[in-house]
């Protein structure tokens, strides 16, 4: 494949897609290459980004998978398939009030990745923590079914985490009062 776009104009199309600026239009573009579906095609993109913010800006523009969908449904009542990609933006705006709800802050949790003053989760890491998030919530309850197993307290988990679960059904109710929707203390389905 990669033999066929270098033939094709690759260097042409990187160079056009980066004078574009337009992170949604750079992920159409792949997305429309031979062989390339969405998830790869998302893939890519975020390496474009590393190659040229202007050709893809994470920050900006995401491809919410399945498992980001259903990590959605853990949190909001409201799981019409129409409106994940404003819930998602919407926990991109409430990220601080929720750290400070559960007494994390941003600035230390990740000084180690982000200069001081833009420490916080931008849409692909939102989307990542909503997929793994799904994957964790279904192994503590027990639904659905698994690649890998997980066993409570093994490297790398927090289990500290799961409990703060019921906090942040309770701010991101509180935070969407005047919509009159709800949170899902489990996931919601079609």
């Amino acid at each position: 494949m990669f033999a066929t776009l270098a033939a094709s104009g690759l260097e042409a199309l990187l160079q056009s897609l980066s004078e574009q600026n337009d992170s949604a239009a750079t992920f159409d573009a792949i997305c429309a290459l031979p062989g390339v579906g969405k998830f790869i095609g998302y893939q890519v993109c975020i390496d474009l980004g590393y190659w040229s913010k202007a050709a893809y800006d994470e920050s900006k523009h995401v491809f919410l998978g399945p498992g980001a969908i259903l990590g959605l449904r853990w949190l909001f009542a409201d799981s019409d398939p129409h409106k994940p990609m404003d819930q998602i933006m919407f926990l991109e705006q409430v990220q601080h009030r929720l750290f400070k709800e559960i007494r994390e802050d941003p600035e230390t949790l990740f000084a180690a990745e982000f200069p001081a003053g833009s420490r916080k989760l931008n849409l692909m890491a939102l989307e990542n923590c909503l997929c793994e998030g799904n994957k964790y919530m279904r192994t503590h309850y027990g639904t659905g079914s698994f690649k890998q197993s997980y066993k409570a307290g093994s490297a790398g988990a927090s289990i500290r985490y799961l409990g703060h679960h019921a906090v942040l059904n309770t701010e991101l109710a509180n935070a969407r009062k005047e919509t009159g929707k709800g949170l899902a203390a489990t996931p919601q389905t079609d």
